[in-house]
């Protein structure tokens, strides 16, 4: 996943920001450019969609190397509203994935549709949602009007007169004692909640999230897997989740997908049979350790593909 660069700037009395900085953000979380063009309501779009992802392969280019594979031969389905994991070693293509589903880059081969569509259609719609490693708030903006910023600057823009709206996202990722303060009075666990709310707030039917909880203490990581599984339950997207944690893979995910490298493939597909709501205590379950045997089996047989 991109990351995002922002400067800080003064704002006016009305709290006006110049839509030109925010341009870089808005590319980075929905993919779309800031412009007020009517969008077409694509009906099949608006509930948890599958995504298909057929033969895709894909390569980095420049003018000085030869290319260099990063996927090949990729085969993929997730039914709508099911919660995908992604786990693998650093390299071997997690988050270039993210950005072909997010309509970021295009394959080289193959091909990916999300509900039937190109993720180049789809994208700015309000369909795709990111949640970057990095929470990517403007410093500018208070945490309301953070969670705000994709309603206020998107295609649809701007569809509330005020950022109230935002109040029940707040209230459902705990922040809403601090909707007026800026990032920088926050805790990490804090801006990373803001930038869950603002994922959440767009209403996507498919979230793809890039290890946005890995900078975070086991404690705070351990309360925000839960406010996603939450989250997730209440609003049925469909979800691609990349991380390095073999327990937040299980604990989050109806599947967990194992990435080997050099290119970058599938190595292992395993469904996690575990009921939900998953209870505080989980990761101690018979069951649980036995799937999370299972993911660092097939990660050790391949950790290092991606290095050769």
């Amino acid at each position: 996943m991109p990351t995002v660069k922002v400067r800080m700037r003064a704002t006016g009395a009305d709290g006006s920001d110049d839509r030109s900085a925010l341009v870089p953000v808005m590319r980075s979380l929905t993919g779309a450019p800031t412009v007020t063009k009517p969008l077409t309501i694509i009906p099949e779009l608006q509930t948890s969609p599958t995504v298909e992802v057929r033969d895709l392969s894909f390569s980095y280019r420049n003018r000085h190397a030869a290319p260099r594979p990063a996927l090949a031969g990729l085969e993929l389905e997730i039914p709508g509203g099911q919660f995908l994991g992604i786990i693998g070693a650093s390299g071997c293509g997690k988050s270039t994935l993210l950005r072909l589903l997010g309509g970021l880059d295009r394959p080289t081969s193959g091909s990916i549709s999300i509900a039937g569509h190109d993720p180049h259609e789809v994208k700015g719609r309000g369909t795709i949602g990111f949640v970057p490693q990095s929470p990517a708030l403007l410093p500018w903006r208070s945490v309301a009007d953070n969670v705000a910023l994709l309603d206020q600057i998107g295609p649809w823009s701007a569809r509330h007169s005020s950022n109230h709206w935002v109040d029940p996202w707040l209230d459902r990722v705990e922040l809403a004692d601090e909707r007026d303060l800026l990032p920088h009075q926050l805790s990490g666990g804090m801006q990373q909640r803001v930038a869950l709310a603002r994922a959440f707030a767009l209403e996507p039917s498919v979230l793809l999230m890039d290890e946005p909880f890995s900078a975070l203490d086991e404690l705070t990581r351990s309360h925000m897997q839960d406010l996603l599984s939450g989250l997730c339950a209440e609003t049925r997207p469909t979800v691609v989740f990349v991380t390095h944690s073999i327990d937040e893979a299980v604990k989050l995910s109806d599947r967990v997908v194992v990435f080997g490298g050099a290119p970058g493939h599938i190595a292992a597909d395993l469904l996690i049979d575990l009921p939900r709501p998953r209870a505080a205590g989980v990761e101690d379950e018979v069951e649980f350790r036995r799937h999370a045997a299972t993911i660092r089996q097939a990660l050790v047989a391949h950790a290092f593909e991606a290095a050769r």
